[in-house]
């Protein structure tokens, strides 16, 4: 048995947002329990979540709308990196930059 198997993998998924913007609680109340909300600019996000979940995630949101605002979240890419998955954002998204840690 690997370390990595007994700790869990992550991947991280970017999506954006089709058909305008929504809050961060529609999506959190969407995605949970099998993900969390790391990223998020009301357009585009990350998701973090477990390596087992990342498929049935996605194919989850393929499936799923937020009624309530007629949104659809579009998966852009699977990343194993938060880094990787910001790629697949655009830069002129603040989901695709790190932000300032607090502290420093």
């Amino acid at each position: 048995m690997v370390v990595r198997d007994a700790v869990g993998r992550r991947r991280y998924v970017a999506f954006r947002l089709e058909g305008g913007g929504a809050p961060r609680a529609a999506v959190d109340k969407l995605v949970a329990p099998t993900a969390q909300l790391t990223r998020f600019d009301g357009a585009y996000g990350i998701l973090r979540t477990s390596h087992a979940q990342a498929a049935p995630l996605v194919a989850r949101l393929a499936d799923a709308a937020i009624v309530k605002e007629g949104v659809r979240m579009v998966t852009l890419r699977t990343s194993g990196t938060m880094k990787g998955a910001a790629r697949a954002l655009p830069t002129s998204s603040t989901a695709a930059r790190r932000g300032a840690r607090p502290g420093r």
